[in-house]
């Protein structure tokens, strides 16, 4: 896999808790699936994407249950199993299975939401890195992006927590085909990549994932990486604006605090652990910091709630694992190191006395491949 990171590095690599912000992710118990959704903002570019390739708009409406009026509100949210249809009946329209990296690489103008208008106002291709893994939640809370640089590289990964296999690996294509792409427009320039690597199998030619990235592409791999030198990242945006970006960063982290607000105390948990997966799992005493609670007024409000800080804990990495599971194209020992389990020995044990079946047995019962789209 040449450059592309190993588990444990992965997840030791990732940006660590922070006490200053809210974090992204999803409710606790196990109600978290139906927690995730996306901005309305960027469905608008999907349509506007399927409408030149001839799909119509009022047939995709009918087929997937979504009202035409969503997207008269930028701001409203598109929750996962909508999003998933949305992206199966997209391949199955237009007969693309590669359909990902081609929505990816036709919305490098990126959506018109608050996330956008602040990477816009950058100043480098460094900024636009850390604005876009701290408010990504303001855009998706269905994955997880963040960089690290180690000598003269720097990679920048992702993981799509939920959802089936298939929607899975055409979302995490087009987010990084949209991320390369926009960088472009951002700057004028290429970003001289050096390799992409995925975890999942190819949807097509390895060629026409070439000719879309512009460097080697593979599959298959321990995580969804692209890797490009170091010193891309000081490659300055054509058009920065430091004075718009305190603006828009103050109505960015608005929405972060107003998302989070809505949210009981066991699903502010479950956001806080969800999101530091892949990382570090943060220990209760560091989510009652982020809670402005001590402790204990934490573990009672939980109590009231009918959960503890345990329960919710093991439902999220219960529905994580789950999901992982499901694709066969990543293996149990990186899915133990992702969920945070210091072994995959230690995973096996939990996991076993969770279901009553081993990692292995679980995954052989889902019958579940990701190269196809789930049917009906």
């Amino acid at each position: 896999m040449g450059r592309c990171i190993p588990p444990r590095e992965y997840t030791a690599a990732l940006t660590p808790l922070s006490v200053s912000y809210p974090q992204k992710g999803t409710g606790g118990g196990m109600e978290i699936k139906g927690a995730f959704s996306l901005s309305a903002s960027k469905l608008a570019l999907l349509f506007e994407f399927l409408e030149k390739r001839g799909v119509s708009r009022g047939e995709f409406f009918a087929r997937t249950g979504l009202e035409s009026s969503v997207l008269d509100h930028p701001d409203s949210r598109v929750p996962l199993d909508v999003l998933e249809r949305i992206f199966v009946l997209a391949c199955e329209l237009t007969g693309d299975r590669q359909f990902g990296i081609h929505f990816g690489e036709e919305i490098d103008k990126g959506p018109s939401n608050i996330l956008n208008y602040v990477m816009m106002n950058c100043g480098t291709i460094e900024e636009v890195l850390k604005k876009y893994c701290f408010f990504e939640v303001v855009q998706d809370d269905i994955s997880k992006t963040d960089y690290r640089c180690e000598g003269n590289t720097c990679y920048v990964t992702a993981l799509v927590r939920y959802g089936s296999p298939f929607f899975r690996a055409q979302y995490l294509e087009s987010k990084f085909a949209s991320m390369v792409h926009y960088a472009k427009r951002l700057t004028g320039r290429d970003l001289s990549l050096q390799e992409v690597c995925f975890i999942h199998k190819p949807m097509g030619s390895i060629t026409e994932y070439e000719r879309v990235f512009g460097c080697p592409v593979s599959f298959g791999g321990e995580s969804n990486v692209i890797v490009l030198p170091c010193s891309d990242l000081r490659i300055k945006t054509r058009e920065p604006n430091r004075e718009l970006l305190c603006i828009f960063e103050k109505h960015a982290r608005d929405m972060l605090s107003s998302l989070f607000r809505q949210d009981t105390y066991s699903a502010k948990v479950g956001k806080i652990i969800a999101g530091n997966i892949p990382g570090t799992i943060p220990r209760i005493e560091e989510i009652a910091i982020l809670l402005e609670l001590s402790v204990r007024n934490l573990q009672l409000k939980l109590k009231e709630e009918g959960t503890s800080y345990r329960s919710i804990l093991d439902s999220v990495r219960l529905d994580m694992a789950i999901n992982f599971l499901s694709d066969s194209s990543m293996a149990i020992t990186d899915i133990a190191y992702i969920l945070g389990f210091s072994e995959p020995s230690v995973f096996h044990r939990t996991f076993k006395k969770w279901t009553r079946a081993t990692p292995k047995t679980f995954r052989s019962s889902l019958n579940t491949a990701v190269q196809d789209p789930p049917q009906g």
